[in-house]
């Protein structure tokens, strides 16, 4: 190879062949800087390249480190709901066993207080039932009857069913008052002492109604009203609603068709021929005597259901010096009334009795009553208790407490069923029912009325005046003058 320069690479100025003929140093240095320079910019290149790719390694590493906290953050989150549903999971169990452990030492100490077996706490729900309340009104208006646990509109899957042997107890939630008490004894199960002291009260009860006088309203004056509201909303004529069954009282209530009368006897009914209306005037005076020994029988079963309630009704009796049902007459002694004070009135219902929702016009938020099958005798008319003949007989006719959403399931219970209410504050009513041939269902209760309150009020201010109350005696003597006065008429 030749060591000779190129032309080429001449300097200018410089001849091919001549010692000076070669790149000059200057060109070499520009050539190394060029060369320098290129791969400087080269490298910065690359450098850059690299940054940006560490760059956007960098992003996505942090973009991945976000999604894995975020993931985490996520994951533990769940975690953490989980495990506080689980904790109220588990609280919840706990509080609810802690509550039936509470509820069972609470069943067995009233057990041991009131020696009763199968005693049942029912816990009411802290819960606004006006719509539940007004929708059974709204049905009952609907239906123009009394409501039926057949309709399929009732909202039977909202309504708390009783019927179990037993003492059953409904408690508030929260404040554990006593809202609702009933016990259901089968006959089978009463001790023959027991059993007979109830049946001689029973059977004086279902003799009576025999001779006195029908009440016609039936607890129905609240729903005349509504049916009226509701015809002019729909432009229908809607007369006063018809009563379904029967219903009698015994006892005293405040006279609205006696002038100048404040406080009276139930009356004899009045209907039938001469030898009929002997026979009631027998039966009403029989009968009444007899009121004693229901008024105790009464007395003793809401003392022992209830004592609290026992004791308030009979010291608001006192009070106001209400006579109970079973004081046949009023004395006075030294210008003072002599008072047997307790429930002024026993009212008594039978033939598939219903009526509406309602709250009744006593003076204190105590009601007490019973419950059982009556089996008529086809021959003589009078009727009785047969252990062939119970509640199964009588499809429907639950007692329905609205304001509780609870109801007496009679149909499925057996025996005598007695029953405390608050009859003046909570809404309640009998339902719709259908009986066998030859049974009907008879359905009581005793309380101090408003109305008897009203008239000892007015007694009191008219000083007591003899001539002011017509008792027992009276009421008899009464029927008798009247049944002598239709003769008279008759033989004319």
């Amino acid at each position: 190879m030749s060591s000779q320069t190129s032309v080429d690479e001449l300097e200018p100025g410089q001849i091919v062949g001549s010692p000076d003929a070669g790149p000059s140093r200057r060109a070499k240095r520009q050539r190394r800087k060029e060369r320098t320079t290129a791969q400087y910019v080269a490298a910065m290149q690359l450098d850059n390249e690299i940054m940006a790719t560490e760059d956007a390694q960098a992003d996505l590493d942090a973009a991945a480190e976000e999604d894995r906290i975020a993931s985490e953050s996520f994951r533990n989150a769940c975690e953490e709901q989980t495990r506080e549903a689980e904790y109220e999971r588990v609280g919840k169990e706990i509080r609810e066993e802690m509550r039936q452990g509470q509820y069972s030492v609470a069943e067995k100490l009233l057990h041991m207080f009131t020696g009763m077996n199968n005693i049942k706490l029912h816990v009411i729900r802290d819960e606004d039932r006006q719509d539940y309340i007004q929708a059974l009104k709204a049905l009952e208006t609907k239906r123009r009857q009394p409501l039926s646990s057949k309709d399929p509109e009732f909202p039977i899957t909202q309504t708390l069913p009783i019927f179990q042997p037993g003492f059953h107890i409904c408690v508030h939630e929260k404040t554990m008052n006593i809202l609702l008490e009933c016990r259901i004894t089968p006959w089978g199960e009463m001790n023959m002492k027991e059993r007979e002291s109830k049946l001689r009260a029973i059977h004086t009860i279902m003799a009576y109604t025999q001779s006195a006088n029908g009440i016609k309203t039936n607890g129905t004056p609240h729903q005349s009203q509504r049916f009226q509201d509701h015809a002019k909303k729909s432009d229908h004529n809607v007369n006063r609603p018809k009563p379904h069954g029967n219903m009698f009282a015994g006892g005293w209530h405040r006279t609205k068709g006696e002038r100048g009368v404040h406080l009276s006897r139930y009356t004899v009914d009045k209907s039938g021929g001469s030898e009929t209306r002997q026979k009631k005037i027998d039966i009403y005076s029989e009968t009444s005597e007899d009121f004693s020994h229901v008024a105790e029988e009464y007395s003793e079963g809401l003392r022992r259901m209830y004592p609290l309630g026992y004791n308030l009704l009979k010291q608001h009796a006192e009070m106001y010096d209400v006579p109970s049902f079973d004081q046949l007459e009023m004395v006075t002694l030294h210008g003072k009334p002599i008072v047997n004070a307790f429930a002024n009135s026993i009212t008594i219902t039978n033939d598939d009795f219903a009526n509406y929702q309602h709250m009744d016009r006593d003076a204190i938020a105590i009601a007490y009553g019973w419950w059982w099958i009556g089996w008529q005798d086809p021959r003589t008319k009078t009727w009785h208790v047969k252990d062939e003949y119970d509640h199964d007989k009588v499809q429907g006719g639950e007692f329905l407490v609205a304001e509780h959403g609870v109801m007496i399931d009679f149909s499925r219970a057996r025996g005598l069923v007695e029953i405390f209410w608050r009859g003046n504050s909570d809404h309640h009513g009998t339902m719709s029912s259908m009986s066998s041939e030859g049974v009907t269902r008879f359905g009581t209760s005793i309380q101090v009325t408003a109305d008897a309150v009203a008239g000892m009020a007015a007694w009191k201010d008219d000083g007591y005046n003899p001539a002011k109350i017509v008792g027992n005696a009276s009421r008899l003597e009464f029927a008798r003058q009247s049944m002598e006065r239709a003769k008279s008429k008759k033989r004319s």
